[in-house]
């Protein structure tokens, strides 16, 4: 959502939108409670509103990237059969998906040619959290990384400029872009679709 309404101010930024674009774009398991949402999933969601999508995701495999956050062979193949649709839905788009290693430099090169992004890292430097989290770039100069976190926590009376900006420095955000066993990385870059 903050990634959309960056390129339309005048987006309505509800909670309704909120879970709508949840129910489309989760991997329907995750580690507990209800699922999360990989970037292939939000690429579609993304693509059904009028947006361009680039997808990178590093070291799910046959599995999905997801897969390896559950036991139980059901949730593995439900999250595996999800992927490969999100997948199939991108590749009939005509959507990016790469699977090469990120760097914090094509990040900002992508800033830069116009894109929006957002990040999965490992949500621990910022909550305390061990699942991973989708953050969406702000900015990117020669020190720090830019993020806006979207989960602000109540109980620590946060508002929202709170999580907006917030500065972390280059080499760290290269250390939190990875997360999990596998050292995973997933990413999503969207713009408005170009009228050709």
């Amino acid at each position: 959502m903050m990634a959309m309404g960056g390129f339309d101010v005048g987006m309505s930024l509800d909670r309704a939108l909120e879970l709508r674009l949840w129910r489309e774009a989760t991997t329907i398991y995750m580690t507990s409670g209800h699922g999360g949402c990989g970037p292939h999933g939000l690429a579609v969601a993304a693509l059904a509103r009028g947006f361009e999508a680039r997808v990178r995701a590093v070291g799910g495999g046959a599995e999905g990237l997801f897969a390896d956050s559950v036991r139980d062979a059901d949730k593995k193949a439900v999250i595996r059969l999800v992927e490969e649709s999100f997948l199939a839905e991108l590749a009939q788009a005509g959507a990016s998906v790469d699977d090469a290693p990120l760097t914090v430099e094509e990040l900002e090169a992508a800033l830069r040619a116009g894109w929006a992004g957002l990040v999965l890292v490992s949500a621990y430097r910022l909550s305390g959290g061990k699942a991973p989290h989708w953050v969406t770039l702000a900015a990117i100069d020669e020190r720090y990384v830019y993020v806006h976190e979207p989960d602000m926590d109540p109980a620590h009376s946060l508002t929202a400029t709170d999580c907006m900006g917030i500065p972390i420095p280059r080499e760290d955000f290269a250390r939190m872009m990875r997360y999990g066993r596998a050292r995973q990385q997933a990413a999503l870059f969207l713009r408005p679709r170009r009228s050709v």
